[in-house]
């Protein structure tokens, strides 16, 4: 039968000493399927985002998913780092999943991070009252084990003190990254989707074009339409052009003008930053960009900047790594037309997920700059 489920005890290494339980059974599609057994809670908690952006004295929403692993009987209060909240939740039978939503606010200050633990409890069968509190992810790939992961339902709340972060914004993928996901927790609208069909009479609709990490060696809608993200620019639009690697371009030209890729990175999340014109308007508007913002930073600065660029590009930071000569190319901007193109090798797609508070104030100033 293709249902029929069997189990097995494989050792792991000569000695046998370790054990590893897996089940097997039988697809009609692809055949014998083996993968790890998975030990779960019986009931895992899933968060809509780990990692909420809040605004001191603001008020945001979000939800968290509970799927049930076994039959609970009811579940009746939530605990958010100690407080319970009263929660009306009917029982669940196993494989059922219901949400609920909280409220986050806090007054801190911009930079601080909170920490908040979510846990229901609830009646099992045996009428036992017990706790849940684990958070469960299954990576499941056809060419790999299943790989679980449980581990503590938390929600980081990052305090960043933005000026102004509304619009909207196209998002051109690229090889990967959770940029467009923190521009949503910004406060943005953001659509992904392809350049292709498209006119620069339509792409007038969105306030700026973000492209995701390795567009250009990746995302071939982008390079064969890159005269249309130009356009856009001319047109009054702003770019945003992620780091590319100099190897493996879809196409050498993707800038409106002369610029080149390089493989000059700063590696020390720590290195001195200079600001080369602090009355420059994207150190300003909205939020002011101190030295206090470059803070906190996580694994390095940037990769992949520009090595030699055209006369119409302003380098806006220099930076180095101990013992080394600054590097300039990490942040250009040049006017394009009545829009503006920038090219940056900051590493956005590592600060943003890790809730960087200063590296969200930095984007979004490129978001709402106007040359």
């Amino acid at each position: 039968s293709d249902e029929l489920i069997s189990y097995s005890i494989r050792g792991k290494g000569r000695a046998a000493g370790a054990t590893e339980l897996h089940r097997k059974w039988r697809d009609r599609s692809i055949g014998e399927v083996i993968q790890p057994m998975r030990f779960v809670p019986l009931l895992g908690l899933s968060p809509e985002s780990e990692t909420i952006i809040l605004r001191s004295g603001n008020t945001v929403s979000t939800s968290v998913d509970a799927i049930a692993f076994g039959e609970v009987q009811q579940l009746s209060e939530v605990s958010l780092s100690g407080d319970d909240v009263e929660l009306q939740v009917k029982g669940l039978s196993k494989g059922q999943q219901t949400s609920f939503n909280l409220k986050v606010s806090s007054e801190s200050e911009n930079g601080q991070k909170h920490n908040v633990k979510v846990g229901l409890k609830g009646n099992t069968e045996s009428g036992e009252v017990s706790y849940f509190d684990q958070s469960v992810r299954l990576i499941s790939y056809e060419h790999i084990p299943e790989i679980q992961i449980v581990k503590d339902c938390n929600i980081n709340v990052i305090m960043v003190d933005l000026k102004e972060s509304s619009g909207r914004i196209l998002y051109l993928d690229g090889s990967g990254d959770e940029v467009d996901d923190a521009l949503i927790r910004m406060g943005y609208y953001v659509e992904s989707g392809a350049l292709a069909g498209k006119t620069a009479a339509y792409l007038s609709k969105y306030d700026a074009i973000v492209c995701g990490i390795r567009s250009v060696n990746k995302n071939n809608d982008l390079a064969n339409n890159i005269e249309l993200l130009h356009q856009y620019a001319e047109n009054g639009g702003n770019v945003i052009m992620q780091y590319n690697t100099s190897y493996g371009l879809l196409v050498e030209q993707f800038s409106p003008y002369s610029l080149s890729i390089s493989r000059n990175r700063v590696t020390e999340e720590d290195s001195e930053v200079r600001i080369l014109d602090s009355k420059y308007r994207v150190f300003n508007e909205p939020n002011k960009i101190t030295l206090a913002d470059f803070d906190n930073w996580v694994q390095e600065r940037g990769l992949y900047f520009a090595g030699e660029w055209g006369e119409e590009y302003i380098p806006l930071i220099a930076w180095h790594d101990r013992g080394e000569k600054d590097v300039l190319g990490g942040l250009l901007i040049a006017s394009h037309g009545k829009g503006s193109f920038i090219y940056t090798g900051i590493s956005f797609f590592r600060q943003l997920p890790a809730g960087v508070s200063g590296a969200y104030r930095l984007f979004d100033n490129l978001i709402q700059h106007k040359p």
